[in-house]
């Protein structure tokens, strides 16, 4: 976090609220700034907990491969598990303590067809699809990523009902996934389109 976050690690280095006054600088400049929020894609959470990480069938977790070379991959934490928890909190921290215009969750995707972990697998009994086909799994998919985006965008919109929220994931070949959506507000949310 560049700011002093009560929820989330503060960049080590960090010794002000760089976030705050670059805000605070833009606005007087009258550029309106959205917060940019990390999704999925966090070493931190992933080493304290990984038993919220994305797994593949056999239960390994799953890393972007595109980055291996350069970064030895990140960890890719599930958007159905407790970690939705620790990126509200993060979301809502932000919204209330900044006047902020809107804000961008970054990388909100799961790798397809999906995840298994053991909240997906209890998610998907739930819902009464199997995971052994990769269509309920698919579709599972975009049940989980439907309900991580109403739930971050109420978040914000408890908060800062004027602010716009815009989701941005990949996917598989590089398209946009289920979770790219467009600019809404909580006045005017547009609906998203499917694959």
């Amino acid at each position: 976090c560049y700011y002093p976050s009560q929820t989330g690690p503060v960049h080590p280095s960090l010794k002000f609220d760089l976030f705050g006054q670059q805000l605070a600088a833009c606005h007087r400049r009258g550029i309106k700034v959205p917060a940019y929020i990390t999704c999925v894609w966090d070493d931190h959470v992933g080493k304290l907990h990984p038993e919220w990480l994305q797994v593949d069938r056999q239960g390994r977790p799953r890393r972007p491969d595109y980055f291996a070379e350069h970064y030895g991959g990140w960890h890719s934490l599930c958007l159905n598990s407790p970690y939705v928890d620790y990126v509200e909190a993060i979301a809502r921290e932000v919204a209330t303590n900044y006047e902020i215009d809107g804000v961008f969750y970054d990388i909100v995707w799961h790798y397809p067809p999906g995840c298994y972990c053991r909240y997906c697998l209890e998610s998907m009994a739930q819902e009464g699809l199997r995971p052994e086909s990769e269509a309920d799994v698919a579709r599972m998919t975009e049940l989980i990523v439907d309900r991580f985006m109403a739930r971050m965008s109420k978040a914000i919109w408890d908060r800062r009902p004027e602010a716009t929220v815009f989701y941005n994931g990949i996917g598989p070949a590089g398209e946009p996934s289920v979770a790219h959506a467009p600019v809404a507000t909580a006045e005017a949310p547009r609906p998203r389109r499917h694959r």
